[in-house]
């Protein structure tokens, strides 16, 4: 008896252990996202800063233009709408999604990127 409760609790203890690793690697890998639209001035401020101190090389983000794509821009207002952001008439650009976080406009998208690259 003694010993089936200790196996029962030992794979309680095991499947906790699994389910918060797993839960852990899937928020820690949460994929940062540049929302940006072409011949927009302000994401070519974000641009020229990510090429002239090699921001892709030292931090794994994707890029997504949002006039040109559907699904990308129905992704941006879904992130928008869930930062609490207005999206009714239009939706704000550039955008840095931090996988938690919206970051809006150039000047706060390049001081972000400036914190990650020196940590």
């Amino acid at each position: 008896m003694k010993r089936s409760v200790f196996i029962i609790l030992l794979i309680i203890v095991f499947a906790a252990a699994v389910a918060a690793t797993f839960y852990f690697v899937q928020h820690k890998n949460q994929q940062i996202i540049f929302f940006y639209r072409n011949q927009c001035p302000h994401c070519e401020k974000v641009e020229a800063f990510f090429q002239a101190h090699n921001v892709r090389a030292k931090i794994p983000f994707a890029s997504k233009e949002v006039s040109a794509n559907r699904r990308n821009l129905m992704q941006l207002v879904k992130i928008e709408k869930h930062c609490g952001m207005s999206v009714k008439d239009s939706v704000e650009i550039p955008v840095l999604w931090t996988g938690s976080n919206c970051i809006v406009g150039d000047q706060n998208i390049i001081k972000f990127f400036q914190g990650e690259i020196t940590k």
